[in-house]
């Protein structure tokens, strides 16, 4: 090993000391749950929805965003919002947030937004 290397190494280990603890990543604190965006997965879900969520539930995920609502159709991975909320309660997860895209919301009308 550089000199030079281990001065960089062991000068950023020894100030890691210097963190607060609850600056430190615990994964023993279950307090919060685990979330994701959908949109990281967006490909997948386009294919298997609900085949993609049981997945991203075995890997310990229960919380999401959102991604993909279809303004035209008025659904959710194909899925109306109702269909789609049904598909999460009886998987045990959730999602408090979406991401939406602007243009469709934006031109949509004021009557077909209370509905969405």
């Amino acid at each position: 090993m550089k000199r030079s290397t281990f001065l960089i190494q062991s000068s950023a280990l020894a100030a890691l000391a210097f963190v607060p603890s609850s600056c430190r990543m615990s994964f023993s604190n279950t307090s919060f749950p685990l979330g994701l965006q959908l949109y990281t997965v967006r490909d997948f879900m386009a294919k298997d929805p609900v085949g993609t969520l049981k997945k991203l539930k075995a890997m310990g995920y229960s919380d999401f965003e959102s991604y993909g609502f279809d303004t035209v159709n008025k659904s959710y991975y194909g899925y109306s919002a109702t269909e789609f909320k049904t598909i999460l309660e009886d998987l045990e997860l959730s999602t408090y947030t979406g991401h939406y895209g602007l243009p469709g919301l934006m031109e949509a009308s004021e009557i077909d937004l209370k509905t969405m």
